[in-house]
């Protein structure tokens, strides 16, 4: 496991309000109930502390449910990397940060999935964005050598077959 970064002293947060009601459900081994009201009162991080404390069931029920509640891009790309899910996540992924797409896949994605991610990668770049050049990178890094050469070869005959035409 990674270690935190070094800081220089304790970290510097507003304090939790008393709230009975979590207190309450904390004495009573009641954790799920706190993570509830903490979530309810907009405590995530409070919430999230809990639910680490509450057992593996309610600390991937809690964290799911968080990684939900924001749609940003950063937490799409945090909820492929947490769940795995990077079938999903090249399928929805914005084209125009295609880059940033393949980077991900490169960096946390199992070598056995790669290839297919790479290729499905290549696939939305090449049908919906029109961007060959985009898909042939993605093709070579899925080592798909035919769809490589398919896409250049292609590019090739309509430069040769411009060229051709307008000489002259």
């Amino acid at each position: 496991a990674a270690e935190p970064p070094a800081r220089a002293g304790p970290l510097e947060t507003a304090p939790a309000p008393d709230d009975p009601d979590v207190s309450l459900a904390m004495l009573n081994g009641n954790f799920a109930t706190a993570v509830e009201v903490c979530l309810a009162q907009g405590r995530v991080a409070d919430a999230l502390i809990l639910a680490a404390s509450g057992g593996e069931e309610l600390w991937a029920a809690t964290r799911d449910q968080y990684l939900a509640s924001n749609k940003s891009p950063f937490m799409s790309r945090l909820s492929a990397v947490v769940h795995q899910d990077f079938d999903r996540y090249v399928a929805e992924s914005s084209l125009p940060a295609w880059k940033e797409t393949l980077a991900l896949i490169h960096t946390y994605a199992s070598a056995e999935a790669l290839q297919g991610l790479c290729n499905l990668l290549g696939e939305r770049l090449e049908a919906e964005a029109g961007d060959a050049s985009a898909a042939v990178l993605c093709y070579m890094c899925a080592a798909n050598t035919v769809k490589a050469v398919e896409l250049w070869h292609a590019r090739y005959s309509e430069q040769s077959a411009g060229a051709a035409g307008g000489g002259g």
